[in-house]
Parts: structure tokens; C-alpha cells; sequence
């Protein structure tokens, strides 16, 4: 009787296991069908803008960063914080799935003295906890040269 119980135990736990791998690789099969949604994906067309040289009279310079959500949720724009005081941005507060949009900036070069400008502007959306990073690069004169 010991015998025969060990037998239906080593077959009970054969029959357990094949149909665990029957039931896991029916899963498998079934998951490629029902994609869970990605959420929101950030894509900018460039992460910085060089603006050249810029006179001192220009007072302002205005530049633009295309933005698309490439995911299939919105896409939430909390803040675009600039590094400088001289830098104010306007940025739509959502992107829906699969549009386009932009964060503009206007960098006022009143202040600067002859030099580099590099100015960071830090875009906090819903997709993670860190910013990305933009960038606009460029100098500033205080006269045409002649």
C-alpha cells in the first residue's frame, strides 16, 4: 500500500507540473494580444537650440522646443523652469497621445555683458521624477562688429 500511494504521488506531482506548463505558456500566448498601455513618451525634436550671436539691442531672443507625446496616455506638463531669472516660459499643461506642441522661451540679453549665453530649462512632466533638460546656447555682443 506505501508502494502504490508513492506511485500516485510521483504521478499526481508529474500531472501538477505538466499542466503548470500547459497553463503558463497558454498565458504567454495570450499576453502578445493585450498589450498593457506604455503611458505617456516624451519626444523632443531637439534638447538644445544655439541662437548664435545676439546683440545686446535685440533685447529679447525667442526660441522654441517641439515637444510630441509619441505614448498612448496624456502627457502632463507640471513646469518649465528656467535656470535664469532673464528666461520666461510659456508650455501647453497637457499633450494628448500621438500630438505635437511646444515649450516657447524668451531670454531677455538686457542684462548680459558681452558672453555665452546657456540658459537650462527643466521640463517636470507625469512620466518620471526627474526632469528632461533643454538647453539654449548662444553669445551676446554689445555692438555689431564692423
Amino acid at each position: 500500500m506505501l508502494k502504490e500511494l508513492k506511485i500516485r504521488m510521483k504521478y499526481s506531482s508529474l500531472a501538477l507540473l505538466i499542466s503548470l506548463l500547459l497553463l503558463t505558456s497558454g498565458l504567454s500566448a495570450c499576453g502578445d494580444n493585450h498589450r498593457p498601455a506604455s503611458g505617456p513618451e516624451l519626444q523632443l525634436e531637439a534638447d538644445t537650440i544655439d541662437v548664435g550671436t545676439v546683440l545686446k539691442s535685440d533685447s529679447v531672443v525667442n526660441v522654441a522646443f517641439k515637444l510630441k507625446n509619441t505614448g498612448d496616455m496624456d502627457l502632463r506638463i507640471y513646469d518649465a523652469a528656467s535656470s535664469c531669472t532673464c528666461t520666461q516660459t510659456t508650455f501647453p499643461r497637457k499633450i494628448s497621445a500621438g500630438k505635437t506642441d511646444k515649450i516657447e522661451a524668451q531670454i531677455d540679453v538686457t542684462g548680459y555683458h558681452s558672453g555665452r549665453i546657456n540658459v537650462a530649462i527643466a521640463i517636470y512632466t507625469n512620466i518620471k521624477k526627474d526632469p528632461d533638460i533643454v538647453r539654449v546656447l548662444g553669445k551676446v555682443r554689445i555692438k555689431a562688429q564692423k
